[in-house]
């Protein structure tokens, strides 16, 4: 019984914690426009690990109870993507893929961006443990939602039509597409 009051505290006291760090940050917006522009700005520009962020907070407050209870999504399919053709534009991979393919994950990350990009169309960015931004784009069905954890192998999304767009970022910079997907 003196076991569970202590979980019990434990998990109040880290509920209590994130509430008071959202709550600071709320308030802080909240009184200036200048500083929640200011964390608007930090927030969609800059790179935040949020793996990092997760992995200390888990380090030293453990994870909140009620998200380690949540069911947990198996690999359903390969983790290696197939393909007809591959065009390397340098700064992106054009796919031609089977007809509505299923795009396996290629690496574990966190949903950053679901959104459209112009030269990719409707688009989504996993962000990975290095750091490495990967952009799948031309998607027409997820499930997805922004900050979801997917493992390597899970679905992503369906491709519309035939072809897929896969770009490589860290920070603001583009990476060379072609050396990376070949060693993935």
């Amino acid at each position: 019984m003196k076991n569970i009051i202590n979980k019990l505290n434990k998990e109040i006291l880290k509920f209590l914690l994130t509430s008071i760090i959202i709550i600071l940050l709320l308030i802080i917006s909240k009184k200036d426009i200048k500083y929640k522009n200011e964390i608007k700005y930090v927030i969609s520009e800059y790179n935040i690990p949020y793996i990092d962020i997760k992995n200390i907070y888990n380090k030293y407050l453990g994870g909140l109870y009620f998200f380690n209870n949540k069911s947990h999504t198996n690999t359903v399919f390969n983790t290696e993507i197939s393909y007809q053709e591959l065009e390397d534009n340098k700064t992106y991979l054009k796919l031609k893929v089977n007809k509505n393919y299923l795009i396996p994950s290629i690496s574990e990350g966190i949903v950053i961006f679901i959104g459209n990009k112009e030269e990719y169309g409707n688009t989504i960015i996993l962000k990975t443990k290095n750091n490495i931004n990967i952009w799948y784009g031309n998607i027409a069905n997820s499930s997805l939602k922004l900050y979801d954890k997917v493992d390597k192998g899970e679905y992503i999304g369906e491709v519309n039509g035939d072809i897929l767009y896969i770009s490589y970022t860290k920070g603001n910079k583009t990476i060379n597409a072609i050396e990376i997907f070949k060693n993935q």
